[in-house]
Order: C-alpha cells, then sequence, then structure tokens
C-alpha cells in the first residue's frame, strides 16, 4: 500500500490507495453469517495486520467490523487495516531504550462500545491487550451473527454492554464452536496491560483449526460464493 501524508488547509492529511468493501459490508451481503473456513482466513490476516501496526509502535484503539477491508484487483483476497483516527503510540522512546507507556486509569471511554475491551470500558488507558480482545469479538459476530450486548449498544446504555461481558465467561459466548475460540479469547482477557502478546500462539491455533477441518487456502469466501449463487439464480429467473 502507497500512502502519501502532508498538510492541506493546515491540517494533517493521509492520501491512500483505494481500497474495497469493508468487512461489515460483506458480512451483510452474506446475510449477516460468514462460515468457519472464511472467518478462519479472515482471521490470520486480522490478527497479522494488528500485529504489523503493533510491532510499528502503535495501537488501533478502536477495532471494529469496519475498520477491516478487503483489496481491489490483485489485491483483492488481501484485507487491510484503516480508519486510525483512535490509534496512539504504546511505546516512547528516551535515550534510544524502548518504554512502555504508563499504566494510567480514568482515560473515559471513546469508540465502538460492541467490540471494545472491558479495560477500555472501565476507562484504562488503551494498550496491544485491548486491540486483541476486540480483535476476538469482531470474529465471534462473523461467526454468531450477533453479540449478547448488542441489543445495550443502540440504545447506548454502556453500563449494560460492560455489565454481560463482564459476567459472560468464554466458553459461553463461544458456545457452540471450537474450543479454539475460547481458548484465545481467555489469552487475550488474561494478558496484563504491557504484556507483548503471543500473536503466533493465537494464529497458529486457527490455523490447526484450519487444517483439521480440511479445509483449503483457496481466498474462496463466502462472498464470493454468494455473488456466484446471485448470479446463477438471476440467469435462471
Amino acid at each position: 500500500m502507497h500512502n502519501m501524508f502532508g498538510m492541506i488547509n493546515g491540517g494533517k492529511a493521509m492520501v491512500m490507495d483505494l481500497m474495497g468493501p469493508a468487512l461489515e459490508e460483506l458480512f451483510i451481503y452474506c446475510k449477516r453469517r460468514f462460515s468457519l473456513k472464511t472467518v478462519l482466513m479472515l482471521a490470520d490476516q486480522m490478527l497479522d495486520r494488528i500485529q504489523c501496526m503493533h510491532d510499528a509502535g502503535y495501537i488501533h484503539g478502536n477495532l471494529t467490523s469496519d475498520t477491516f477491508v478487503m483489496g481491489i484487483k490483485e489485491n483483492i483476497a488481501r484485507v487491510y487495516l484503516v480508519d486510525m483516527k483512535f490509534a496512539s503510540k504504546y511505546i516512547n522512546i528516551s535515550g534510544g531504550r524502548r518504554k512502555h507507556i504508563p499504566y494510567e486509569e480514568n482515560t473515559g471511554f471513546f469508540g465502538s462500545p460492541c467490540f471494545a475491551s472491558v479495560n477500555r470500558h472501565l476507562g484504562t488507558v488503551a494498550s496491544r491487550r485491548d486491540d486483541l480482545e476486540s480483535c476476538v469479538y469482531i470474529i465471534l459476530y462473523f461467526l454468531k451473527g450477533n453479540l449478547p450486548w448488542q441489543i445495550y449498544e443502540k440504545s447506548n446504555e454502556l453500563e449494560w454492554v460492560l455489565e454481560i461481558k463482564t459476567s459472560i465467561t468464554a466458553e459461553i459466548l463461544c458456545h457452540g464452536l471450537p474450543d479454539q475460540f475460547a481458548t484465545v479469547l481467555n489469552y487475550c482477557r488474561a494478558l496484563k496491560f504491557d504484556d507483548e502478546p503471543n500473536y503466533l500462539f493465537i494464529r497458529q491455533l486457527f490455523r490447526d483449526l484450519f487444517q483439521s477441518m480440511n479445509y483449503k487456502e483457496d481466498w474462496n469466501f463466502d462472498w464470493v460464493s454468494c455473488y456466484c449463487s446471485r448470479r446463477q439464480l438471476d440467469k435462471t429467473s
């Protein structure tokens, strides 16, 4: 991806390559449910993009189903991470040394209540663990079609969103799904503020599940099949 930075009318601006649809758009196109195969192919790329951002010293701060988009043309099967307005540095460099930002509370809440981590709801300053917890919620949302606290998100009852998130166990939230999903969520929730996540551990769990299901990494996402089916239906109607 090629980016250009500069100043326009006294403000900072960034020009990015033209991207394809957001995963949320494709999710709606597929009638609000992705198959396990599609989710696992997406998850591997989503986690890689998050790790790349973290490796650069930044956290995203507001991951949602809209902040992951697909590419176009030769990159049509590639996932991109966009919308950096809440991104922030979690590493300070002083005297040539990299130092994690300090732990803070009562920093306020911003972003999407649906996918925010428990600690962000509580007002703790964001760190890498929060991006990963948000990513897992997005993955579960794609698999299940909704999350149990979404009914309160629409009415902006944040205290009820937090209440459900803190009271529901990973095992209950991931009921009916392969055990790997509860394992990953428990891992992310257990991370300490300045822990460096084991990204490979998470991705390998999902890769092993992918292989155990005998899936092929053919990039045949659900929306491709939906599009072909609808084209065929149009031809016969």
